[in-house]
């Protein structure tokens, strides 16, 4: 019990002044709280998105919506088609961004999240409006499973920690929003294969009663043909050739025929010249891709079952 009037008094004044105190703490966190923490700083409507500019490590990569569908501009001017759930499935990672805490409001310090120059930087826009100007920086891990990836607005200090996001949902190069299939087949549903060369060492492979021959009686290696049908199961390839002239490939110095049960028809053309790979899956697009190339045309000489001494 306090006894003397003065300590009585600041002892008042000491309980009054803490209250204060944590009072103004506590409010006053929250007003800083709401008025530098974005609770959502991604707010797109992916169907008004008419254009997107992605930038990084890579060259830019300019989208732009045409008639529904989205399109790529590469640094040549050329038009390519995108995969259009591709590019979806990019904005959809974006919205799912949700921030966890903020991990700097230093400038200095963004370097060390790679949310400056040296991060991944991807533009949205609804025509004339940039609905979203966001960096990608730097991955993480969270203990043994979980990871978080750290973004900034471009126009903003503040570096935001996002649990369960990885950078790598937005890729940087085109080919990753291309469509990049060669050959995608059902081995079991195939019929026959027609291969047909320059040099006229042409053959067809027929499946009779679950036995595959060649040219309707010669024996073929069993476990050789295992492995060529194992190999075309799906072929895709990065390797676009944007830059050729489809007009200066010449004449094909091969083609191969799949014909499935249902008589449809997949056709791969080879142009030697240039060493480029064409399939009818996927009519738009060329590649110059040897490893496809060598799973797809094999030498009649190969498949043949070997005569026994």
């Amino acid at each position: 019990m306090i006894k003397n009037p003065t300590n009585k008094k600041l002892a008042v004044t000491l309980m009054t002044l803490t209250i204060f105190y944590a009072g103004l703490k506590l409010f006053g966190n929250q007003r800083d709280r709401s008025s530098t923490f974005r609770e959502n700083i991604v707010a797109i409507d992916t169907s008004a998105i008419t254009s997107i500019l992605l930038s990084g490590s890579s060259d830019p990569i300019k989208f732009h919506r045409n008639n529904g569908s989205w399109e790529i501009t590469l640094l040549s001017g050329k038009k390519v088609s995108a995969v259009n759930s591709k590019v979806v499935n990019m904005l959809n990672s974006l919205q799912r961004i949700s921030p966890s805490s903020i991990a700097t409001k230093d400038p200095q310090k963004w370097r060390d999240y790679q949310v400056d120059s040296t991060g991944k930087r991807i533009e949205v826009f609804e025509g004339e409006n940039k609905s979203l100007d966001l960096i990608i920086g730097r991955s993480g891990t969270i203990g043994q499973r979980g990871f978080l990836t750290y973004v900034r607005l471009f126009n903003e200090e503040n570096v935001y920690a996002i649990d369960d996001f990885m950078g790598s949902s937005v890729p940087t190069t085109p080919a990753s929003y291309r469509d990049q299939n060669i050959l995608n087949i059902t081995p079991d549903s195939i019929e026959q294969v027609s291969f047909t060369y320059s040099t006229n060492e042409n053959f067809t492979l027929e499946n009779q009663d679950s036995l595959w021959q060649m040219d309707g009686s010669i024996a073929v290696d069993s476990i050789k043909t295992a492995e060529f049908f194992n190999g075309l199961k799906r072929i895709t390839s990065k390797n676009f050739a944007d830059d050729i002239e489809t007009t200066s490939l010449g004449t094909p110095s091969a083609n191969v025929i799949f014909q499935s049960g249902n008589k449809r028809e997949i056709t791969i053309t080879k142009y030697d010249k240039v060493g480029i790979v064409h399939s009818s899956t996927n009519p738009e697009n060329y590649f110059s891709d040897t490893a496809a190339i060598n799973k797809i045309f094999v030498a009649k000489n190969y498949l043949i079952q070997p005569q026994e001494n």
